[in-house]
């Protein structure tokens, strides 16, 4: 039982319970956790730091990179809930759990609903920590967590919320407290310019090659959306165009694989260019920035 805890109520008595606490006694950590809220929006922030262990010189633990710290959130008054979770480091889904315990690892929205409003709980990636969310029975396991070694101590947002009639807002009410807490809010799509090229039709190789993508196979499907008098305007070269062993998922080199772009990414372009008459085309050039590797994209801006 929390002794020491948040308690958050929207209009029709959907509340969160959340702690004001985090210790992982066997790691010597104890964080403080803070809620701050807008209008009906909120926020929890987490900050704490690992004891060090006598001798200080001597060799000391540190948080798990990928268990990090975690406390229980419970969630009352719900009557159905929808989850977005990642089940697959590129790719996300919805599940539609019939009990808390169902909620899939990894989820990064859940929307619940109530009697009469909605409620969007959003885990977080702050400054240097991501936020997963994953079911108990009795509630909802919050992971904060660094992936990375090294860590003693945690100063970060780890999720937001938001409630209200209209469940697409609330997310997206939920989305905006968070940037803006972390001083983000350029990031929302509202505040974004779109490429005008994208308002037209396009084609991406992934579906038609995945990883097997080529330069002639490229050039064969745009001449048949020729042929067929198919509206491609714009293409993009999905994954696969790469230097890099796919089956042991090791990538050899940053530039294209010579077996499938034997004159190269911008030779490719110039007769896709020539095949199907794009007004412009994305190409991705490498350039060294300090001894790293870095892409642009000519052609568009983005």
């Amino acid at each position: 039982m929390m002794k020491e805890k948040y308690l958050v109520q929207t209009d029709d008595n959907m509340c969160l319970t959340f702690p004001k606490k985090i210790t992982e006694e066997g790691m010597r950590f104890t964080a403080a956790v803070r809620l701050v809220q807008k209008g009906q929006a909120g926020a929890l922030l987490i900050e704490g730091k690992q004891e060090a262990k006598e001798p200080f010189f001597g060799p000391q633990e540190y948080l798990d990179a990928e268990k990090g710290v975690s406390c229980a959130m419970q969630i009352a008054g719900a009557e159905k809930m929808t989850a977005i979770y990642q089940h697959k480091d590129w790719w996300i889904r919805p599940a539609f759990p019939a009990a808390f315990a169902e909620i899939p690892r990894r989820t990064q929205l859940l929307l619940l609903r109530g009697e009469e409003n909605y409620l969007a709980v959003l885990a977080v990636c702050g400054r240097e920590y991501r936020t997963d969310l994953s079911g108990m029975e009795n509630g909802i396991c919050v992971t904060t967590a660094s992936n990375c070694s090294g860590r003693n101590a945690v100063s970060d947002i780890c999720l937001a919320y938001a409630w209200g009639k209209d469940p697409y807002q609330c997310c997206e009410d939920a989305v905006s407290y968070a940037l803006e807490l972390t001083g983000r809010t350029a990031m929302l799509r509202r505040n974004r310019r779109f490429p005008a090229v994208f308002e037209k039709f396009g084609w991406c190789s992934w579906d038609a090659f995945y990883h097997k993508v080529s330069a002639e196979g490229i050039c064969r499907k745009l001449a048949e959306f020729k042929e067929k008098q198919v509206p491609v305007k714009w293409a993009l070269i999905d994954d696969g165009w790469l230097n890099a062993d796919y089956d042991r998922q090791v990538l050899l080199g940053l530039d294209a694989a010579g077996d499938k772009f034997p004159m190269g990414l911008e030779h490719c372009v110039s007769r896709m260019k020539g095949v199907k008459d794009f007004p412009t085309a994305a190409l991705f050039r490498q350039r060294k920035q300090g001894g790293l590797f870095a892409f642009t994209i000519s052609g568009i801006t983005i």
